[in-house]
């Protein structure tokens, strides 16, 4: 194993390439961040058992839709999702 100034080398080293990069432009950081918040509430509430597609979860989010054959419930834990905490 290496020490610890070999560590602290390395993770300035790999720092220093990710701040080399310029930012990322407002409208692909957006888009990024609607992809995330869209998967996490796909995978938040799937993790309760939920079965709605992630097609159908941006579907209901983005469009307001109801999915034939699904549960009210499903479709709220979804938008509860990206609600956050009372």
């Amino acid at each position: 194993m290496g020490s610890d100034e070999d560590l602290l080398s390395r993770l300035t080293a790999k720092r220093q390439a990710v701040v080399s990069h310029p930012p990322l432009p407002a409208a692909s950081l957006d888009s990024l961040l609607d992809d995330f918040a869209l998967r996490h509430a796909h995978a938040t509430a799937a993790i309760e058992g939920n079965t709605l597609t992630l097609d159908q979860v941006q579907a209901v989010l983005e469009q307001g839709v109801t999915i034939p054959g699904k549960s009210l419930r499903e479709h709220l834990e979804v938008v509860n999702a990206l609600a956050g905490p009372p």
